[in-house]
């Protein structure tokens, strides 16, 4: 007598939603048992089972036709007793989808949003039915006042696909152009029963910002001198229509932070970076936005990031930037700034512990002048004319008298934290500047069919001079 034990009989999965589409197959394992089965339905018309005992005795494929559940039940008939085990499908038809998470995007990137499919029973369909789920995806550019465009130049504003990844649920939306967009997603239905055509999503608001811009583009700075970052661009924190907290869905935030807090630091608010000590770093602005992702836990997305290289050095030398390069014609103005220096490469203009002390040493020629406003260009005003300038002035207005040579001459002195106390921290230098008299020339015109004179001058660039008067209207035209 011959005996064979066999397992219990199980069948994989026990339970599936499927998506009504023909194309959508289901194979069902048999695992254990003897290998001679037989399967029913309680229901029909909602699938349709392919077994074949012979070619696979382990497996049957699943078609499905209609919606409804169904039970399938196998029964071993191999062995001496009933033993039988089943498996509960349910087959739908798309009832509702959504998008989710609105965005704020930064223009020439990417980001990716999730659309989820849910089943009549309200159910979310499992990701490998979304492949048989065919999405149309729309975008409609959001005017002033809340007003959709269908223009097709604005269906250029966003780039909207389905990256190649494993998650069918998952879309990437590129930004090209600036302005707010909103994305909506429709499905076709299957089912014959169905009231309507398609189902619609949820719309999803998307934000396009102009790329943020940070300046200076690199920072050279002395140890404890500090400049503060300007940045363009960016997210906005209200819309044309409504705040971006309530639009959003969560609030935005700013902050600067440095790689390396030994060499320079940055206030984390308004960006004014620090040195502390020779070396080199990068400062980067984050912008980030409080979210909540599927589960509905709080997490901050990062938007958008920009990083500037630090550099923290001791001067090397000074050096006096203005008209040393051409002549200065007597009665002008120009400025002349004192440009700390490490090596070829110049400090950035910021706020450094420097002292200045200019000197003209032919002050009958040219006379240093300390700047009050915004300087004499156009009338601007300028400082007591003076042999000298001391203090925190790295620039001073400089007016050409007469005709003659000008020794200028600046001295700085920086002052170093404790650490560099015995470095090199006073530099001076000087240019001669040559005043000449105006060149002009007298050119005869007609004013009224009467003869009349014109004199041209000759003057050179970024200075300020004044004409004399003319006697007749006595008017001084202004020249720069």
């Amino acid at each position: 007598m011959r005996i064979n034990l066999v397992n219990v009989l199980k069948v994989e999965p026990e339970y599936k939603l499927l998506y009504l589409d023909p194309r959508n197959k289901l194979t069902l394992h048999f695992i254990h048992g003897s290998g001679n089965f037989a399967l029913k339905t309680n229901a029909s018309g909602i699938i349709d089972v392919q077994y074949s005992s012979k070619e696979s005795p382990r497996t049957a494929i699943v078609t499905p036709l209609g919606q409804g559940y169904v039970e399938v039940t196998v029964e071993d008939i191999g062995v001496s007793s009933s033993v039988s085990a089943g498996c509960v499908i349910l087959v739908s038809d798309l009832a509702r989808i959504e998008l989710r998470q609105d965005l704020l995007l930064e223009q020439a990137t990417a980001a990716d949003v999730w659309l989820t499919h849910f089943a009549t029973n309200g159910e979310e369909f499992p990701v490998d039915q979304y492949p048989f789920i065919t999405v149309q995806l729309y975008q409609e550019r959001k005017r002033p006042g809340n007003v959709a465009s269908h223009t097709e130049d604005y269906y250029k504003g966003l780039d909207i696909f389905r990256p190649s990844d494993p998650d069918y649920s998952k879309y990437t939306i590129r930004a090209r152009e600036l302005g707010s967009y909103e994305v909506s997603a429709s499905v076709k239905r299957k089912a014959k029963e169905a009231k309507t055509s398609e189902v619609v999503s949820n719309s999803i608001y998307v934000e396009v910002f102009p790329q943020l811009q940070i300046w200076p583009r690199k920072l050279l700075l002395l140890p404890d001198g500090s400049y503060t970052l300007k940045l363009s661009g960016g997210p906005s924190l209200v819309t044309a229509d409504l705040g971006a907290k309530d639009h959003f869905g969560g609030s935005i935030a700013r902050q600067f932070r440095s790689n390396n807090t030994e060499v320079a630091v940055v206030n984390p608010q308004n960006g004014e970076v620090t040195g502390l000590r020779v070396g080199t770093t990068v400062v980067y602005v984050v912008i980030t936005q409080e979210i909540r992702d599927r589960d509905g836990a709080v997490k901050y997305a990062e938007l958008c990031r920009r990083g500037v290289p630090v550099s923290v050095q001791l001067a090397t030398e000074v050096e006096i930037v203005g008209g040393q390069k051409r002549p200065l014609i007597s009665g002008s103005i120009i400025r002349l700034l004192a440009v700390l220096r490490y090596y070829n490469e110049s400090f950035t203009f910021g706020v450094f512990p420097v002292e200045y002390w200019w000197t003209s040493r032919h002050f009958h020629v040219l006379s240093l002048h300390p700047r009050k406003s915004a300087g004499p260009r156009f009338g601007g005003e300028v400082g007591t004319m003076a042999a000298s300038v001391q203090g925190d002035q790295l620039g001073v207005d400089a007016k050409a008298n007469r005709a003659g040579e000008a020794e200028i001459a600046v001295y700085a002195a920086i002052t170093y934290p404790e650490i560099y106390r015995h470095e090199r921290h006073e530099f001076n230098v000087s240019v001669v500047i040559r005043v000449v008299n105006p060149l002009y020339g007298v050119v005869p015109t007609f004013i009224d069919s009467s003869p009349a004179h014109t004199s041209t001058y000759i003057v050179p660039p970024r200075c300020t001079c004044q004409l004399p008067a003319n006697k007749e209207n006595n008017m001084v035209p202004p020249c720069a």
